[in-house]
């Protein structure tokens, strides 16, 4: 398993709408999340392995940062799917 660095998606609306829509977004692919409109954590099961990671609210910037993904799986191919789910 590896990380990635943390990556900033900008959105509009509320932090509160923004996390439904990630909530949903998760769901969707028996995924999980769970925190505040301030800071929390993810979870999404696949069938190469399990990606997780934490990620924070500020303003209308939303900060992930992967903590764990699998090896044969890029950063810049998780960081385009959520940019593209919760842009």
């Amino acid at each position: 398993m590896s990380a990635c660095a943390p990556f900033n998606i900008p959105f509009t609306g509320s932090a509160n709408d923004l996390l439904e829509k990630a909530k949903s977004k998760l769901a969707q692919m028996n995924g999980t999340i769970t925190g505040s409109e301030t800071a929390g954590s993810f979870a999404v099961s696949s069938p190469i392995g399990a990606v997780t990671g934490t990620y924070t609210i500020s303003g209308q910037t939303f900060t992930v940062t992967v903590t764990e993904k699998p090896m044969m799986l890029g950063c810049g191919m998780l960081e385009g799917l959520l940019k593209g789910a919760l842009g």
